[in-house]
């Protein structure tokens, strides 16, 4: 009986990885390869970490292998969509049932052509959490185990082959999850646009500590505006120290670009800031980030 049951199993977990190989490319940067999810048509999905700025990539399934342009890369959610120049993966079913702790799941990805596996399972699921730059992310997945690095951007699916997520690397090496959800409204938006919106403060900074009173605190310091920016609007200057955001006291530009990733374009933004040493507050409307800004 135990060897039937095996042998179920095996057949199960063929069958399985032959289903999501439709929908799996393996992705080309620099000589890195790491993995992506098909999206339908010409669209792909990876980890927007790996591609360290990269503005085209190369696909690969199989013995085919194809050019593709980087459309957006959201370091906040982790998501990048790409465009290939000819289809090569499938888009994956959707399942709506929440994942449960204990559920079997494979992580399915591309060594440039060649197919790669690790089977997992749902170590913690959780509600909706805010990644360290300030991206929203649906629901929190933590898979146990490790897995190879070219597996950063692959699908992580479910028995029944439907997508549960994208994997990705979290703090300590931890595999982590990116839900369906959010990856289906990011690629939405871009869709949509044909680009990313990201909010935008328009200021340089640099870290600097602070004496202010007995303690030392962290502070951003303005070293540049960009001219039409929000910031420029508001008049900020070029030598303010922000001290706060909405309230919350700052370590450091980090904190300020994580708040700021946050927030909404044409929302408002109160900074607590020292000027001429007298400390003032600065209300920012964010606009949108212009195109081919970093």
């Amino acid at each position: 009986m135990t060897e039937q049951l095996l042998q179920q199993l095996a057949h199960a977990r063929t069958a399985l990885a032959a289903r999501v190989s439709a929908h799996t490319v393996g992705v080309v940067v620099r000589r890195r390869t790491f993995s992506g999810i098909g999206w339908g048509e010409d669209t792909v999905l990876t980890a927007a970490e790996p591609l360290a700025g990269a503005h085209t990539v190369t696909l690969v399934h199989g013995e085919r292998e194809r050019s593709a342009e980087v459309l957006a890369s959201d370091l906040a959610t982790d998501v990048a969509v790409l465009r290939a120049t000819v289809p090569l993966a499938t888009r994956p079913q959707r399942n709506a049932a929440p994942l449960e702790v204990g559920e079997p799941l494979l992580i399915a990805g591309r060594q440039r052509g060649r197919l790669r596996l690790a089977w997992t399972y749902a170590a913690h699921v959780g509600p909706a959490w805010e990644s360290r730059r300030g991206g929203r992310i649906a629901s929190a997945l933590g898979l146990a185990g490790s897995a190879e690095s070219v597996l950063e951007g692959a699908g992580i699916f479910r028995s029944d082959g439907s997508l549960a997520g994208m994997a990705v690397t979290g703090p300590g090496g931890r595999i982590l999850g990116i839900p369906e959800a959010t990856l289906a409204s990011v690629t939405d938006v871009v869709t949509e646009k044909g680009y990313l919106p990201q909010p935008y403060l328009g200021v340089a900074l640099q870290g600097v500590w602070l004496e202010h009173g007995p303690k030392r605190r962290a502070s951003a310091l303005v070293t540049g505006i960009a001219a039409g920016s929000p910031a420029a609007t508001a008049e900020l200057r070029i030598g303010d120290l922000l001290l706060c955001a909405e309230g919350r006291p700052l370590g450091g530009p980090l904190e300020l670009m994580r708040h700021v990733r946050g927030c909404a374009i044409g929302s408002s933004l109160a900074l607590q800031l020292l000027r001429g040493g007298e400390e003032r507050q600065v209300r920012v409307i964010l606009g949108e980030r212009p195109r081919g800004q970093p």
